[in-house]
């Protein structure tokens, strides 16, 4: 069965359930478009999440590209002052050690284990309700910004590896659009627009032609997860919904879902 979903989403700490009311109803179309998402994963039922992201400014890890390696990996958030939300992830190991053994002489994936489950792979699984609590997971990090040889080959030996599997498996790109509260001027908000027209694509090519200096002025962290998704995906006909966009905190967060069929 191989794949049968994909989807993008913020993993921004903000947005997690132990936040105080104001902070929740301040980004409230998002925590909205993630309950929609929830459902619509939901009833394709896949076995495995694979998720994409990268390391987050406290929680990084010591290579650009990484697969995490536990059996079962802790996670919370009290460097975040969100003391409630806390739990356990089981990775698929399987899945994990096949995708580091294909891509050892093509594209060293290597093996990383960290303390804990770092906070940009965690808070989207967290957010997407107890329905994917108990769903193993592939965690992958890729750097902010790739070559194009690179993203393209990543994408294809993870496409080809994905093919071979018999679990259904949902990829999840996370990561936030721009920070608008730095200074930035118009290029967050251009960004923003550039990056969801380039989405409702459902094609690679507009996600590559993406202005890498304008990516980098808008400081954010979703161009890479959301084009290895494409990637991955370059073979089927996409069909997009975003299902919200907003920028609660100064900075934009959209949740979308894409369908294989």
């Amino acid at each position: 069965m191989a794949l049968v979903a994909a989807a993008l989403l913020p993993n921004s700490p903000l947005l997690l359930p132990g936040r105080d009311a104001v902070t929740r109803a301040a980004a409230s179309k998002t925590h909205a478009g993630l309950a929609r998402l929830a459902g619509v994963l939901n009833t394709v039922a896949p076995d495995i999440l694979l998720v994409v992201a990268v390391g987050g400014e406290t929680t990084s890890l010591p290579t650009r590209y990484a697969l995490l390696q536990s059996p079962r990996l802790a996670y919370e958030f009290s460097e975040f002052g969100e003391f409630i939300t806390s739990g356990v992830r089981t990775i698929a190991s399987g899945l994990t050690h096949h995708l580091r053994e294909v891509s050892e002489t093509k594209f060293p994936l290597p093996l990383v284990a960290p303390a804990q489950l770092p906070y940009t792979f965690a808070v989207p699984l967290v957010c997407l309700g107890q329905a994917f609590a108990e769903k193993p997971a592939v965690f992958l990090q890729v750097p902010r910004t790739m070559p194009l040889d690179e993203l393209r080959l990543l994408g294809q030996l993870l496409a080809d590896t994905l093919a071979q599997r018999h679990e259904r498996i949902a990829v999840l790109g996370a990561g936030s659009l721009a920070v608008h509260s730095n200074g930035s001027g118009p290029d967050a908000k251009v960004f923003d627009q550039q990056l969801q027209a380039a989405l409702v694509t459902g094609t690679i090519e507009p996600l590559i032609n993406l202005d890498p200096a304008l990516r980098k002025r808008a400081v954010e962290s979703l161009w890479a997860p959301a084009a290895i998704s494409y990637a991955i995906l370059a073979d089927h006909n996409l069909g997009v919904s975003l299902l919200s966009y907003e920028v609660p905190f100064g900075v934009g967060y959209i949740v979308g879902y894409l369908d294989l069929n």
